[in-house]
């Protein structure tokens, strides 16, 4: 997961989110001192995680955030309701 949250809100919020549980990992921009949509995070992400872009899907609410991972090669979706997440993630085959 890579997410713009801070830092310390990260540690003591994330329980109250049972669905942070589905990731194998956590990158936080109050953690690294990056935030999207600098590339440098989406590097870093990938660096840090042994992953090659194109195996990543990469799903945002803000517009720039997602231009800027389909630049770098992420399945990249931008959010817009749950019903088309769902039809995208399906499409996929995640789901």
């Amino acid at each position: 997961a890579l997410s713009n949250w801070g830092a310390e809100t990260f540690d003591a919020t994330r329980n109250l989110f049972p669905f942070l549980e589905w990731f194998q990992g956590y990158f936080i921009s109050g953690k690294v001192g990056l935030v999207k949509p600098d590339p440098q995070i989406f590097g870093l992400f990938l660096r840090e995680h042994g992953l090659h872009a194109a195996e990543v899907v990469f799903i945002d609410d803000h517009h720039p955030n997602v231009e800027t991972a389909r630049r770098i090669g992420f399945h990249a979706v931008l959010f817009s309701s749950p019903t088309d997440l769902g039809e995208e993630l399906a499409r996929l085959g995640l789901l």
